[in-house]
């Protein structure tokens, strides 16, 4: 398993790199071009959450996941 920090993604993928790669997509996401599912939410205990957000763009051969843990009580 690979864990990136905000230090290495930063290090590796620039603000100006990311906005032009997110120019570059919308107009396929906007076109239908892109797998979009639903937002998944899963209960956690409590209400502790975590939510999945997949997507892919077929004719670009990629694909990517968003996990987001809403863990309320958590200060971290």
């Amino acid at each position: 398993m690979i864990v990136l920090s905000h230090s290495d993604v930063e290090a590796l993928l620039s603000m100006k790199d990311a906005i032009a790669v997110i120019a570059g997509v919308m107009p396929q996401v906007s076109a239908g071009k892109a797998e979009l599912p639903l937002r998944s939410v899963i209960p956690v205990g409590g209400a502790n959450r975590m939510g999945i957000m997949p997507g892919a763009l077929a004719e670009a051969g990629c694909y990517g996941i968003k996990l987001v843990s809403l863990f309320p009580g958590n200060p971290a």
